[in-house]
This record gives C-alpha cells, sequence and structure tokens, in this order.
C-alpha cells in the first residue's frame, strides 16, 4: 500500500520501516511457503464474507503481463488482453467469487504455452515444479480451478466466463458434467439447434467397408448470431441490472430455448441463448446457459451481467494491489506475488463490506490512499535519499551487466 504508483520490492524498501531488499526477495523468490495454501486459506475466507449456493458466482477469466525478454515463466508472444494485441507477456488464469457489487480473486495459475512446456531446461530454470511442466489448455486450467473451489466447500450457484472459454460446446460439457450451473459468453459464430437434434449413428449401408461409429443429424443447425437476428422487436425486454455512479445500467435482454450439440456423439444439452444489446453501440453479446427452463429472463441476463466484477477486480488489484509489479522471474515468484495479491484484495474487500453502511462508495483506491498515509513511514534525511539512488543504479547496473554476459 505504500510503493505508490510502483509496487515493488524496491519502492517497498525505500518507505517501509524494518525492510530489506535481499529478504523481500528471498520471501517472494525462493521461500518454501505454499502460494496454493495461501490462495485456498484466502477463497475460504472469501466464501465465509460472501458465498451463497444459489446467487454467489464464481467467474473464471484471465489477465496479461507484458514482459520482456525469454526469461520469465510463461513469457512468450502471445494474446495479451492488456495490450489487445499479440505482444511478449505472461498469462495467468483466475478465478473470483462475486457476489452483487463484492468480489475476490480466489485462485490463479500461470499459462504454460507449449514452447514452454516443450523446452525443459527452460522449465528447470524458471523452477516450474515437475509436475506442472506438461501443456494444459486455459480451459483445462479454469476446469481445475473449478474442481479445487468445489473440493474446498465454497459456496457458489453460477460459473461464468468470457467468450475465449465458450469457443466450443467442450468447455460447457466439461461444467455440465461437473454438475455446475454455468453461464457462458460464446462468440457470434457458435453453432446451435433450435430442436432436440437427436442424433444417431446411422446404419451401414453396403456390405463392404466400416460400420459408421460416428453420430450424426439431420437437423438443420444455425450461428447465434443469425438467430438472434431473426427474432422480433417484441422479443427484447429491457432489463436493469445494477447501479453505477452514472445511474442505472440497463440492457435489452432475451433469450431462446436452444440446444447444442457435441458433435460425432449422442450427447445434445437444452440451453438458454442469452443475447443483450447495447443500446449505444448496437453490439450484442451471447451467452448460453444450462440453468432450469424455469430461470426467468431477469435472473439470467443479472447473472450475465456479473462477469463485469472481475475485471473490476483485476483493475483494483493492478491500481491499488500492485499485481503487475512484480520483479520476479520464476514459478514460485509469480504464484507467490500472486497470492499476496489476493490477500490484499480480500483485506479491501473486508474493509468495503465492514464499512458499507457509513460508506457505501468506499473504494480499494481510497483504502491504499488511507494506509500509505497513516502506516509509519521511514523517515529519510537527504542523505538517505542519496542512498536510496545510489543502490538503485547499483542493482540496475548489475541486472544489466548478467544480461550482457548472458547474451
Amino acid at each position: 500500500m505504500q510503493g505508490g504508483d510502483r509496487k515493488n520490492m524496491e519502492r517497498m524498501e525505500e518507505v517501509v520501516p524494518d525492510t530489506d531488499y535481499q529478504a523481500l526477495q528471498q520471501f517472494i523468490s525462493d521461500s518454501p511457503w505454499d502460494a496454493q495454501d495461501v490462495m485456498d486459506e484466502t477463497a475460504l475466507r472469501t466464501s465465509e464474507l460472501i458465498g451463497d449456493p444459489k446467487d454467489a458466482c464464481l467467474i473464471i477469466d484471465e489477465t496479461s503481463f507484458t514482459k520482456k525478454g525469454k526469461k520469465s515463466v510463461g513469457v512468450a508472444r502471445q494474446y495479451l488482453g492488456c495490450q489487445g494485441k499479440v505482444d511478449n507477456g505472461q498469462v495467468g488464469v483466475f478465478t473470483a467469487l462475486c457476489k452483487d457489487s463484492h468480489v475476490a480473486l480466489l485462485h490463479g495459475r500461470v499459462y504454460l504455452p507449449q514452447e514452454w512446456a516443450k523446452d525443459r531446461a527452460r522449465c528447470c530454470a524458471a523452477k516450474i515444479p515437475v509436475d506442472e511442466r506438461n501443456f494444459r489448455t486455459k480451459d483445462a486450467l479454469a476446469l481445475e480451478q473449478v474442481r479445487r473451489a468445489r473440493n474446498l466447500g465454497l459456496q457458489f450457484g453460477w460459473v461464468l466466463a468470457d467468450a475465449g472459454y465458450g469457443k466450443g460446446p467442450d468447455f460447457l460439457f466439461a461444467l455440465e458434467d461437473m454438475k455446475e450451473r454455468f453461464l457462458v459468453d460464446v462468440h457470434k459464430d457458435f453453432i446451435v439447434y433450435k430442436a432436440d437434434p437427436r442424433p444417431h449413428v446411422p446404419r451401414k449401408s453396403l456390405s463392404k467397408g466400416r460400420r459408421p461409429s460416428l453420430a450424426k443429424t439431420s437437423a438443420a443447425s444455425i450461428e447465434v448470431q443469425e438467430l438472434v437476428g431473426k427474432m422480433p422487436e417484441s422479443s427484447w425486454k429491457e432489463i436493469t441490472l445494477r447501479p453505477s455512479t452514472q445511474g442505472k445500467v440497463i440492457y435489452s435482454c432475451l433469450r431462446i430455448p436452444v440446444w447444442i450439440w457435441d458433435k460425432g456423439t449422442h450427447r445434445v444439452l437444452p440451453c438458454h441463448l442469452v443475447a443483450r444489446q447495447d443500446s449505444k453501440t448496437g453490439a450484442v453479446k451471447y451467452s448460453l446457459s444450462n440453468a432450469s427452463r424455469k430461470t426467468t429472463l431477469t435472473k439470467l441476463a443479472k447473472a450475465q451481467a456479473q462477469r463485469y466484477w472481475i475485471e473490476r477486480s483485476f483493475q483494483d488489484s493492478k491500481a491499488a494491489c500492485g499485481m503487475k509489479d512484480y520483479q520476479v522471474q520464476g514459478w514460485i515468484g509469480w504464484h507467490h506475488h500472486m497470492a499476496l495479491v489476493m490477500m490484499a484484495l480480500l483485506f479491501m474487500m473486508e474493509q468495503r463490506l465492514e464499512h458499507h453502511g457509513p460508506c457505501p462508495a468506499l473504494t480499494c483506491l481510497d483504502i491504499e490512499m488511507l494506509l500509505a498515509r497513516m502506516l509509519p513511514r521511514k523517515d529519510l534525511t537527504v542523505e538517505d535519499v542519496l542512498e536510496l539512488v545510489r543502490r538503485r543504479i547499483e542493482r540496475r547496473t548489475a541486472i544489466y551487466e548478467k544480461d550482457r554476459l548472458t547474451e
């Protein structure tokens, strides 16, 4: 909280009494404490505060960090949401627990691109545990975190994810198999069926040749964009989704009963197709949910809108909790740092809940400002400041020299 705009270990050491840079570095990069245990404890405390078996949402999303060089764990040229383009950086897959406007991050794991999983020496240098070196898709990492949340006994009634995880039916069927009620965004060209496609394995038509094994359907498929575009204007309903600093957030929404099919199999799943239109831009967001057919459009639309809050949690984590300011390259350091960020974010949510009555508009940045000015700080003389600058330059010089020797 006291580190200013750049909340890294150097800035902390400069302002926090009785701190030492080397001790901080060792604590983050090499100390044997288990980041997963800390995340689990943070998740349990979060669930105690805002968990709800009906209305709380477990939200899946990823966030990215621009990084130079090749040594930082998982760094590669890949799509970075923080840049809106392919660039050099790291990506982490996270889950958050949300109820109403209260949200906190629970678990996170750095994504390892295939080029990392194939490079044993690189994995060793980054101190990646042996059982974590195999390639896993972001979908697989997300599903692992959902299972972990359930195994811990966290209380939530929905699993939400963006269209990056709703690229095809596999992820949706996986959540269905886990008996999770989901609402997952999908791309406009996602294929659905207006009626049960009733897949079947065709009979063998010739005496020779292999017997057919893959299920097929004669039902016509349709893209969600086309299906929604055919709906009459009367199908849309204006729904107030949440309050905001600029007034109520209102969208036009509709839902259509559809089926999705796991192509080649007999598996079909009835779903709600939920569409939400922005009245200003005309842009439409599409989602699929396996919620009960009795679920109201208002409940579906409000669940769809809850994904907004994980984006807010990333913003607060990066702005107030130093999420993007780490100075570590290895696997241990990255996950240690993220576990501490989650602890800080949980603390802020606790404060906002405690003071919600008299201060309903209290933000994470307000809490950061209060702590930065009220916690003890080092009293620096002119000589102290000059010494700090000298040590900054000395550290940078050592890094540059190390990089030069390894090139």
